[in-house]
């Protein structure tokens, strides 16, 4: 009876690592095809948020890439508990800033009730910018902007995209959903 007991049991443990190889090699073909994966980079679409043009006019657009923050601590937060994200933005086919009313393009992280705005940094004219981004749900803006920038962004957007986090809003709860209108 020992015997046949030990006998299942070491079937069973090859079994299970067998599987996890298998598992592993499937895993490890799927992250190479995946065109996320390209030069080393091992971060799901998840990440990427597509900036897209605003109205049918409007021409241009670009990626927002999303990493952890660099720290010695495992995970950059803020004090609050936010996770602190490095974001590095690429936008393509852009029209000069001048064209959109503007001499530089800046691009912004922006609350979804667009109370809160952090200037993440102006496009250079390789088509990047890098900044950090310490909110859980937040809009990506770009904006053609005068020369001077101010704490806020003061021209029309010309792209945007959303957080993942932002699609996982329940607007049943909000009031217009409801009936009801906003208080003045």
């Amino acid at each position: 009876m020992e015997r046949s007991t030990q006998v299942v049991r070491n079937g069973v443990v090859g079994s299970l690592r067998t599987i996890a190889v298998l598992l592993g090699v499937v895993c490890a073909a799927l992250v190479a095809a995946h065109p996320a994966t390209a030069g080393g980079a091992c971060r799901p679409p998840l990440y990427t948020i597509d900036l897209r043009p605003l109205g049918a006019s409007a021409a241009g657009s670009g990626t927002a890439r999303l990493e952890p923050a660099a720290t010695p601590f495992g995970m950059a937060l803020t004090p609050d508990g936010h996770v602190i994200y490095a974001v590095q933005i690429t936008l393509t086919g852009m029209p000069p800033a001048s064209a959109m009313g503007g001499t530089q393009y800046v691009a912004w992280a922006v609350s979804p009730n667009l109370d809160r705005g952090d200037r993440l940094g102006t496009i250079a004219a390789d088509g990047t910018a890098h900044g950090q981004i310490s909110m859980n749900k937040f809009l990506i803006i770009v904006t053609a902007e005068p020369a001077t920038v101010g704490p806020r962004w003061s021209n029309h957007v010309v792209l945007r995209g959303f957080s993942p986090s932002t699609f996982l809003q329940n607007f049943a709860n909000e009031e217009l959903f409801q009936g009801g209108m906003p208080p003045c």
